[in-house]
């Protein structure tokens, strides 16, 4: 009867380790899952943390919590989640001192259960923002051996806050999240590439409109129209308009003109309002609400059409001077133009404004628009890996990524990815496609061009018809 008593004892215990390990797991995951939630609704970083910190404060129900990033090459730290009893104050880059130096330093968790005033003092670490706490936790986020951040509990009212256990899962939390949250922020910086490509990409859509028209051997007016329906299709804008100026005579004139359908051009007449500001300042006006009063400040009378509720106003300038001004309005809706369209607006201002003076930049525009290209077909790429990395998918299931998207970018017959062992010197396919066939020859010494790229350590190209020897 005491062997049975102490075998149900001692099952008992297990089971309460092992249901004490799965609710730490389960929690560990949701952290994990947040990160991947937000990489799968394609959010931006800040959403991530956003996520992440939220998902940490409802496990420990904490009353202060905050994650901050860590750039060594900077040597600062940047709050990305705060969060003390509702003040969601985010601090900005500063250098780590105190306690959050001494987690960089060893790379270890801090943890302060009592006499913290006294801790504060001797360890330089004062209250940057809000009150002074009574218990205190920091945790490294570390990434290929480095720390990339930290997080941090906090208790406001009583000391000895933080048990063993609450650091272990903290801790546990923060080496499931770090790898996660850097891939996170891969994906983010890749995101922001891709996005400055695709401005790039409009930029260049509208040089090319020109020089289409200068190839083509079109009018003045011609050009205007390709350019000003390029533009109308990148911004989906209701009204846009581009005028030109004679500084000679003071004139401006219509080239291009639309709203909501009308294409009605108004003639050469003297610059007023809003454009006369343009053309005196050479400065970009944007009215994204209280129209009436900007028409009254400027002047401005509106000669066709409706008065609208946001607008942006470009001038186009060569040689110093002001040429032309471009518009773009929105009819209904106040704040319809955000700070990147406006930047985009005057990239893309700029580009034309340079590409209508000079015909010359048709092969620089090609060029561009090659490197542009290429470096798309790169991100593709990046994007792919990244895409599997966040998905988890295994390694061959990357490669299979990897290998379709590199065959939809350059539509070959055949393509293959083989991977180098050198210390067994063998080559293994990872991916390979031949007009269909989807054969994978397994582990092989290489041979012929294979062995020759691997040896020389140099890409081989070959254009001209061949035969293999015997």
């Amino acid at each position: 009867m005491i062997k049975s008593d102490s075998t149900i004892s001692e099952l008992e215990k297990q089971l309460e380790e092992k249901t004490t390990l799965l609710n730490q797991r389960n929690k560990e995951f949701a952290v994990i899952n947040s990160v991947q939630e937000g990489l799968a609704k394609k959010m931006d970083i800040n959403a991530i943390y956003e996520l992440v910190g939220e998902k940490i404060r409802e496990i420990f129900n904490a009353q202060v919590i905050d994650i901050v990033t860590y750039d060594k090459k900077t040597n600062l730290i940047k709050d990305r989640y705060a969060y003390e009893k509702g003040d969601r104050t985010l601090v900005d880059a500063r250098e780590p001192i105190g306690f959050r130096k001494i987690v960089i330093d060893s790379e270890k968790y801090f943890l302060i259960n009592k006499d913290l005033d006294l801790k504060s003092k001797e360890l330089n670490s004062p209250v940057i923002h809000g009150e002074q706490p009574k218990s205190v936790v920091f945790v490294p986020l570390i990434t290929n051996k480095e720390v990339t951040g930290m997080i941090s509990l906090q208790d406001m009212d009583k000391e000895n806050a933080y048990s063993d256990s609450d650091v272990s899962l903290l801790t546990t939390l923060a080496n499931s999240m770090s790898l996660a949250l850097e891939n996170a922020k891969l994906f983010d910086e890749t995101s922001h590439l891709l996005k400055e490509t695709e401005q790039r990409n409009a930029e260049l859509a509208v040089i090319n409109s020109v020089q289409e028209g200068l190839a083509s051997e079109l009018d003045i007016k011609a050009i205007y129209e390709l350019v000003g329906e390029k533009m109308r299709n990148i911004f989906n804008a209701q009204v846009i308009d581009i005028v030109t100026y004679d500084p000679k005579l003071h004139l401006i004139e219509d080239q291009y003109s639309y709203e909501k359908g009308d294409r009605t051009l108004i003639g050469p007449r003297e610059p007023k309002g809003f454009r006369k500001h343009i053309i005196e300042s050479g400065k970009v006006l944007v009215n994204n609400d209280k129209m009436e009063e900007a028409m009254q400040e400027y002047d401005n009378v509106v000669l066709i059409g409706e008065v609208p509720k946001s607008q942006v106003y470009t001038p186009m300038i060569s040689g110093g001077q002001v040429k032309g001004v471009i518009s773009l309005q929105n009819l209904d809706q106040e704040n319809a133009f955000s700070d990147s369209d406006i930047s985009l607006l005057s990239t893309l201002v700029n580009s034309l404004t340079v590409a209508l003076e000079n015909a010359r930049l048709f092969d620089e525009t090609n060029r561009l628009l090659k490197e542009t290209e290429q470096r798309t077909a790169e991100l593709a790429v990046i994007n792919s890996v990244q895409e599997g990395l966040a998905s988890e998918l295994d390694i061959k299931a990357i490669y299979e990524m990897v290998g379709e998207k590199m065959r939809n970018i350059f539509n070959p017959q055949v393509i293959d990815i083989v991977t180098y062992n050198a210390k067994e010197n063998l080559i293994e396919d990872q991916y390979a496609y031949e007009k269909g066939d989807r054969t994978l020859i397994g582990a092989r010494e290489p041979n012929g061009f294979r062995k020759y790229v691997i040896e020389n350590k140099k890409a081989l190209s070959l254009t001209r018809t061949w035969k293999q020897k015997d």
